[in-house]
């Protein structure tokens, strides 16, 4: 009977253990399959997270490249501008010459009638002013009558010196131009009362009696070249 007893203890608790080793089997399983698919998300979530990065390295790569190209049509574009307007200025550059070819003046001269006309960027003494002009080939200009004065004020010289010049004797003051001939419309100059004036030049209305030794814009004269 205490055998019997024993032999029904003994399989019980064999029969017991083995149910616990069976669910301690099934649960390392679990535990195997839970870590398992753990691993697996995490794994899926990294490769999510690079594909994400790559993408916006992808997306950023192609702004970056399109900033580029944006910045390269810019510089081309202005380029472009700068070219045309070269251009332009070479046209107009040739137009003149061209058109100072068939008026037979120097480059930066004018024509009225037959003489050409250089209109001065500054100004110098009477005196200099005449070198320049010499220096040019030509003199200070001689106004021959209103036309022509209006003609040289519509090429810029309001005030400026022209070639006439005081001649000083004993008996009498004269009035000569460059070209040596006499001024005759003396209707034009007023002598200041005490004072000896020997240059002139143009101003608004009428011309200007001043010292020589004044600074101010000047006018060259020549014939034109053909």
């Amino acid at each position: 009977m205490a055998d019997y007893i024993n032999s029904q203890v003994t399989g019980e608790r064999s029969s017991l253990e083995q149910r616990e080793n069976v669910h301690s089997g099934g649960s390392k399983v679990y535990r195997v399959v839970g870590v398992s698919f753990g691993l697996l998300c995490i794994i899926q979530s990294a490769l999510n997270m690079s594909l994400r990065l790559q993408r916006i390295g992808c997306r950023n790569n192609q702004i970056g490249d399109i900033e580029m190209l944006k910045d390269q049509l810019s510089q081309q574009q202005d380029q472009i501008i700068k070219l045309q307007t070269q251009r332009e200025l070479l046209k107009m550059r040739l137009s003149e010459m061209a058109e100072q070819k068939l008026q037979g003046c120097p480059q930066g001269w004018r024509l009225y009638m037959s003489s050409c006309y250089y209109v001065s960027t500054v100004t110098k003494t009477c005196q200099n002013a005449q070198y320049d002009c010499e220096r040019r080939g030509a003199h200070l200009v001689v106004l021959n009558d209103r036309k022509e004065e209006d003609a040289l004020r519509g090429f810029g010289s309001q005030v400026a010196w022209i070639g006439l010049r005081a001649q000083r004797n004993a008996r009498l003051d004269s009035w000569t131009w460059v070209d040596g001939s006499k001024l005759t419309n003396t209707d034009r100059i007023r002598q200041p009362v005490g004072q000896r004036l020997n240059c002139a030049y143009t101003g608004t209305t009428n011309w200007v009696l001043s010292f020589c030794e004044e600074q101010h814009y000047w006018v060259c004269e020549k014939k034109r070249l053909c």
